[in-house]
């Protein structure tokens, strides 16, 4: 039986009876995850731009944000892990 960080127990038999199991097929991403407000205080953080303008070359299409017309016409046709989650 796997440790559950969420709560640390005595007795392992107290882990049945915690909401979240300490094994399973859903992981807890939010476990150790680092917060959007710490993050972009980071000093090497690096915001996506607000809007793309041009491509001077293939890489830029990287900026594109999740959500505009123009990432999802680079991801047609592909299975990506926002879909599989």
């Amino acid at each position: 039986r796997r440790h559950n960080p969420r709560k640390i127990q005595s007795n392992p038999q107290d882990l049945r009876s915690t909401p979240f199991s300490a094994s399973g097929n859903l992981p807890d991403i939010f476990w150790r995850s680092i917060s959007m407000e710490d993050l972009r205080k980071h000093p090497y953080f690096l915001p996506l731009p607000k809007h793309v303008t041009e491509l001077r070359e293939a890489e830029d299409v990287r900026h594109f944000r999740q959500g505009t017309w123009q990432w999802d016409a680079l991801h047609a046709g592909r299975c990506t892990t926002s879909q599989a989650a």
